[in-house]
């Protein structure tokens, strides 16, 4: 899958917002609220998609600790890499398994 069809995929579900020519923000409401700012961007990265955190919400993730982080990010399929979370994106079910450690750690209903 291209970049642009990962994009094209992505925003029958939820918005995107293009920052560079490789890496689009993905706007899941749930996510951002007064208390949690969880930003997700799709990463074209020579040719191979991530799904990673954006910098804005990665002070965040230091409120939980690498162990904890470790284990629910292995529940979800998730890579946690030096404090930053990422798996390559083939589907939309990276996404959702993605949005669901998230929710998790933000305890948004």
């Amino acid at each position: 899958m291209t970049f642009e069809e990962a994009i094209k995929l992505i925003n029958t579900k939820y918005p995107t917002s293009q920052r560079t020519t490789d890496l689009v923000e993905i706007k899941v409401n749930k996510l951002l609220d007064v208390n949690h700012y969880y930003y997700i961007a799709l990463h074209n990265m020579n040719n191979t998609l991530i799904l990673t955190d954006i910098a804005e919400s990665s002070d965040i993730l230091y409120d939980i600790s690498e162990d904890r982080w470790k284990e629910l990010c292995v529940k979800h399929n998730i890579e946690f890499n030096d404090w930053h979370l990422e798996c390559e994106f083939k589907s939309l079910k990276d996404l959702d398994n993605f949005i669901a450690l998230l929710d998790e750690v933000a305890n948004v209903e």
